[in-house]
């Protein structure tokens, strides 16, 4: 007898099921391991990206059927329909934990073409490198409704960086990209920066943990003031240090959309703390700053709180 998977019916019936379903609530319980306790975590890495009709039909002729002649077109058929009717009314995929790589990348970016209702797209935590983000970058502009994309934890460089700035003045409708822990640095940063004037609609860029100095603090510094409606910046772990901090407090008055900004654990240190105090009266619009875990000083801090006053949201040192 055929292994599951290989078996006509049954590769249909999972790949039915994996479509669209949150990354969690599909799972392969022969990946159990030990006895006793059960391991979702382990069970998700069985899902399987999905692909296009036609590319489901080039997998199928390799599966078993009992009666082939007529099972295998029919099976092409309700797959092909189900995939449109999933795909096209789809608002959030969820495909994260799953130890994807730039593969199975490139089948969703080729399957973001034919879901135009989706918003939301979180690839979280696999291993995804440059050339899965170039792939998803070149979608982004086919994908009509997209608001939200999420790769944190990834292996994106500066590579793939630049591929996904090239395509946000190109993405009318993506309001927050998110690139937590992945390793874009400096470089990355950069090519990020140079489109920020023009992503129209992004509201919230998240670089936390990306390898990131002074210079592409201060590269991102520039841009803000031609950012038009980017709210919220978050450098969180990252290397800015002194000279980012304080070329982010000079753009600071005339980054006019800017309403929160993450510099938790950048090496910043008293001087960059006081150079940030010196421009918050100046920067009516912040209403958020985090600047926990650098080493500002107890003096720094008290010009912070004193700069601060008693404006609206919160001051975290």
């Amino acid at each position: 007898m055929k292994p599951y998977f290989e078996r006509g019916w049954c590769f249909c019936e999972s790949s039915w099921a994996a479509m669209v379903k949150h990354f969690a609530l599909v799972l392969d319980l022969g990946k159990i391991a030990g006895e006793g306790r059960f391991y979702a975590y382990q069970c998700v890495q069985g899902h399987k990206a999905p692909v296009l009709p036609g590319e489901f039909v080039a997998q199928l002729v390799c599966k078993g059927f009992t009666n082939g002649n007529t099972d295998t077109p029919l099976v092409a058929r309700l797959y092909r329909e189900g995939f449109e009717a999933r795909f096209g009314v789809a608002t959030k995929l969820s495909y994260a934990r799953l130890g994807w790589g730039d593969e199975e990348a490139r089948a969703v970016a080729r399957v973001l073409l034919r879901a135009p209702a989706l918003k939301e797209l979180n690839l979280g935590n696999n291993s995804i490198g440059d050339e899965g983000a170039r792939a998803l970058a070149e979608a982004l502009p086919h994908a009509p409704a997209m608001q939200v994309l999420g790769l944190d934890g990834n292996s994106i460089g500066a590579e793939g960086a630049r591929a996904l700035a090239e395509a946000l003045p190109h993405a009318p409708t993506l309001k927050e990209l998110s690139l937590q822990f992945n390793s874009i640095g400096d470089e990355g940063a950069r090519a990020l920066a140079e489109a920020l004037p023009h992503a129209l609609a992004l509201k919230m860029l998240d670089l936390y943990g990306n390898s990131i100095g002074a210079e592409g603090a201060r590269a991102l510094a520039e841009a803000l003031p031609h950012a038009q409606v980017l709210k919220m910046l978050d450098l969180c772990v990252n290397s800015t240090g002194d000279e980012g901090a304080r070329a982010l407090a000079e753009t600071l008055p005339h980054a006019l959309a800017l309403e929160a900004l993450r510099l938790d654990g950048n090496s910043i240190g008293a001087e960059g703390a006081r150079a940030l105090a010196e421009a918050l009266p100046r920067a009516p619009a912040l209403k958020t700053l985090w600047l926990q875990d650098n080493s500002i000083g107890d003096e720094a801090k008290a010009a912070l709180r004193t700069a601060w006053g008693t404006r609206g949201g919160g001051l975290y040192i």
